[in-house]
């Protein structure tokens, strides 16, 4: 029986960025480009300005006792990212080597 799908399944817009050491957010517009993800059936994309950048395999897992907050390990290049689903918005860390945690690392907001 495969796993159940994660929580955080469907297709994701950057919405905000905030820079680790200054705490400053800024929009996609302020950075200078648009991103999207997609999570399904185990798969992943990250695609910047409309164009497909990443895919990977990926599974997530969660060391508490809520579906809400977890870690993604992509199979591809074995990275993690952290995950938080608050309302309708993802929130993801800074990705890093796996088992590696990164200190002042941006975060990253999508919407659905």
């Amino acid at each position: 029986m495969p796993p159940p799908e994660s929580p955080f399944v469907g297709d994701w817009n950057l919405t905000r960025i905030t820079y680790g050491l200054t705490q400053k957010s800024v929009t996609p517009a302020e950075a200078g480009y648009t991103e999207s993800l997609s999570f399904l059936n185990g798969k992943y994309r990250q695609t910047r300005n409309g164009i497909p950048v990443q895919t990977s395999d990926y599974s997530a897992v969660y060391p508490g006792s809520s579906s809400s907050e977890g870690l993604i390990y992509f199979r591809a290049d074995s990275t993690q990212q952290s995950f938080r689903l608050a309302g309708s918005k993802l929130i993801l860390s800074e990705r890093g080597p796996r088992g590696a945690v990164i200190a002042d690392g941006s975060t990253y907001e999508y919407s659905r």
